[in-house]
């Protein structure tokens, strides 16, 4: 009876400290994207300041703000970036903020695509929550998806549906598997009773940055 209940101990330990350990390496890799009229997030993919988020996030913004965590937990924020490209259908944006003094954290693009039911990690502002976490599953994947936005702009690509909740101000973060690297960009929610959450497959993300 003591070893089960020692191992018990230890399996919920370990359940814990996986979202533990993947938000307190991840976190300082994401970023806020902010402007007078939408809250979005973003991730860093490489010490040279590239940031990877949704264009949706970046379109139409006005006066577009960047804001990082810095190791003291204060915010860094940066109004001079370059938008290196983007890809109005799948709705990803690469973006290149200026700061010669930094090496930044960033987070790794995962070479394998998840399989359904694999563990996903998002962080990201739900509502203005500046860096907050959620741990979640792939529910599905879905190939050639297709989805619309208000505004009428119709959008395809490769998608997970995620267990993971998500809301506004989770646009443009990053899904990660266990180890903490890249397997999605978080996206949108369906509008019905279920609130379906979605994210950018790793394979659409690859596919943008080597074009």
């Amino acid at each position: 009876m003591r070893n089960l209940i020692l191992f018990l101990i230890f399996f919920m330990l370990s359940i814990f400290s996986d979202g533990i350990d993947v938000y307190e390496k991840s976190h300082k890799s994401v970023v806020l994207i902010k402007s007078n009229n939408k809250v979005g997030a973003g991730v860093f993919i490489t010490a040279k300041g590239h940031i990877l988020t949704n264009y949706h996030v970046i379109k139409d913004a006005d006066e577009l703000e960047i804001f990082t965590r810095l190791p003291n937990s204060l915010d860094k924020s940066y109004r001079e970036f370059e938008i290196i490209k983007f890809d109005e259908t799948r709705d990803l944006a690469l973006l290149k903020v200026f700061d010669a003094d930094i090496n930044f954290n960033f987070i790794q693009v995962s070479l394998v695509v998840p399989k359904i039911g694999s563990n996903a990690h998002a962080i990201g502002h739900p509502k203005g929550e500046e860096w907050s976490y959620s741990k979640g599953y792939i529910a599905q994947k879905n190939q050639n998806y297709i989805w619309h936005y208000k505004d009428g702009s119709k959008m395809a690509g490769d998608t997970y549906q995620i267990q993971n909740p998500i809301s506004k101000g989770n646009s443009g973060g990053p899904l990660l598997n266990d180890s903490g690297n890249l397997i999605g960009i978080n996206t949108f929610i369906t509008k019905d009773d279920e609130a379906l959450s979605y994210s950018i497959s790793v394979k659409d993300i690859i596919e943008f940055l080597a074009e």
